[in-house]
C-alpha cells in the first residue's frame, strides 16, 4: 500500500457484509434488468449500437451480452475492444468560433456500460456510508453543483495568481493512489480488481467529422 495513503487518517468504512453485496454473483436477471435500464437514445460508441437496438434483438443477442457482462466480473478482466471509446466534440452554438464553444463527450460501448453500471449501482447502495458529508458529488440528495462551483473558483484563482511567494498547484489522481485508498477503506480485493481493469484497460480516439482518428491510452485520472 502506498505509505503516504498508509499515513492518512482513513477509517476503515466498507465492512464485511458490504463487501459480500458488492461482489455477490452477477446473475443474468441483473445484466437484463441493467440493460433495459439504459436509455434506448443514447449516442453509440465505437461499436455502433445504442441500447435500443440490444433492447430490440435482447432474444437473439441477450445470451451473448450476459456472457460478457458476467465473465468480467468473474475474472476481473475484459477485452480491450469492448472498453475503447471515441471522443468528440460538441457545439454549444450553429457558429463556432473557439474551443471554448464546444463540450466534449465520450462515446463509450455498450456492454462496457452495462459493467460499469451494475458496479454504479451496487456502490450507491452504501456509498453515503463511505463518503464523508463534506462530500456533495454522486450521492442521491446531495448537489453536485456547489463541488463544480468550488473546482471553478480554485482553478480560476490558479490561472490568474501571478504575486506571492507561496506557490499552490492542482493534481491528477495517480491511479496506485486510487487503489490503495479504496483498500484503506476496506473494499476487497475483488472490487478494487474490477476497478483497475476498468481504468487499465481503457483507451481512447478522437472522433471528427464522422471518422476516430488515433489511439491513447490514458495513466492517470479518472472518466
Amino acid at each position: 500500500m502506498d505509505a503516504q495513503v498508509t499515513a492518512l487518517p482513513l477509517p476503515l468504512k466498507v465492512t464485511a457484509e458490504m463487501n459480500a453485496n458488492l461482489t455477490a454473483n452477477v446473475l443474468p436477471d441483473e445484466v437484463q434488468r441493467t440493460v433495459f435500464s439504459v436509455g434506448s437514445k443514447q449516442d453509440p460508441g465505437s461499436d455502433g449500437f445504442t441500447g435500443k437496438f440490444f433492447k430490440a434483438f435482447w432474444d437473439s443477442v441477450g445470451g451473448s451480452v450476459v456472457e460478457v457482462v458476467c465473465s468480467f466480473f468473474r475474472t476481473s478482466r475484459i477485452l480491450r475492444s469492448f472498453n475503447h471509446t471515441w471522443l468528440t466534440l460538441i457545439p454549444k452554438v450553429d457558429n463556432v468560433e473557439s474551443v471554448r464553444q464546444l463540450f466534449p463527450i465520450s462515446l463509450c460501448q455498450f456492454v462496457y456500460k452495462i459493467i460499469t453500471k451494475i458496479m454504479t449501482e451496487r456502490l450507491a447502495q452504501i456509498l453515503s456510508n463511505v463518503i464523508s458529508e463534506g462530500q456533495n458529488a454522486f450521492i442521491r440528495e446531495r448537489q453536485i453543483v456547489d463541488n463544480v462551483l468550488l473546482g471553478y473558483e480554485l482553478m480560476h484563482y490558479l490561472k490568474y495568481k501571478n504575486r506571492g511567494k507561496k506557490g499552490y498547484m492542482a493534481l491528477k489522481v495517480e491511479w496506485p493512489f486510487l487503489f490503495a485508498v479504496l483498500s484503506k477503506l476496506g473494499f476487497s480485493h475483488t472490487w478494487i480488481g474490477w476497478v483497475q481493469e476498468c481504468l487499465r484497460s481503457s483507451s481512447f480516439s478522437i472522433f471528427m467529422n464522422g471518422t476516430p482518428h488515433g489511439f491513447f491510452q490514458p495513466t492517470r485520472g479518472l472518466r
